[in-house]
């Protein structure tokens, strides 16, 4: 039985080719990427771990690295998921949640590429 590929990472991955960064394992580092004015990202398209990085270059200063085919969430500066192709695990508030998240991506994606 084939697993069900999580939405909101489909959505993560229409995003990453909607600005031109797929495929996401030809990036040095980690895919980065603000979505909104809440939601931030750091995508690992690698076999190995990867350190997050913010979308200048600089270091988040993240006191771990994103492991392989993993999705490091944060909202409003504040660590809020992990995500894989297969689940993960994603804040449940009022704000912050997998459908608030898939509708910034939505709205990004209708936006002109970066």
């Amino acid at each position: 039985m084939a697993e069900k590929i999580s939405e909101a990472f489909l959505k993560l991955a229409s995003l990453a080719e909607h600005d031109g960064s797929a495929p996401l394992n030809t990036l040095d580092g980690c895919w980065t990427r603000q979505i909104g004015k809440q939601w931030w990202v750091a995508i690992n398209g690698h076999n190995e771990a990867r350190p997050a990085s913010s979308p200048n270059g600089a270091s988040k200063e993240l006191p771990f690295q994103v492991e392989p085919f993993h999705c490091y969430v944060e909202f409003n500066g504040w660590p809020a998921g992990i995500l894989t192709p297969y689940g993960g695990t994603l804040a449940a508030g009022e704000a912050a949640n997998e459908d608030t998240l898939i509708a910034a991506i939505d709205v990004a994606i209708s936006e002109p590429r970066l």
